[in-house]
């Protein structure tokens, strides 16, 4: 049986909000592996449920059950329907930085190529 290593981090945006020594400890940006993602998807799923819950106080136990469920489902078939777009979109903004990358290193080689032509020529 394979054994897995689990490595325990503070989503982006709540590693703002600790003292700065958490921040190598404790970064996804440090995390061999790990994408660079917020972090932050069970509280943005929270947020929209605390306010189905408080529509759902007064219900049955069942009803109560059955609107919290009904309201998870959904919100998961959402997460995947946009799931393709989303990655697009950061597949577009990746493709972008590494063609800026290219640029900076292109007029670096293209600017050591120039002194090196006007060295020799000297």
């Amino acid at each position: 049986m394979e054994s897995m290593d689990i490595t325990g981090v503070v989503g982006k945006w709540h590693l703002a909000a600790h003292i700065p020594e958490c921040f190598s400890k404790f970064s996804l940006n440090f995390v061999e592996g790990a994408g660079q993602v917020e972090g932050e998807i069970l509280e943005t799923l929270w947020s929209g449920l605390d306010e189905v819950s408080g529509l759902a106080q007064s219900m049955s136990i069942a009803h109560h059950q059955e609107v919290i469920d009904a309201y998870m489902n959904d919100s998961n078939w959402r997460k995947i329907v946009r799931t393709g777009g989303k990655m697009m979109n950061q597949s577009l903004l990746c493709f972008a930085d590494i063609r800026d990358s290219w640029l900076i290193v292109w007029k670096m080689v293209q600017s050591r190529e120039g002194s090196f032509r006007h060295a020799a020529s000297i």
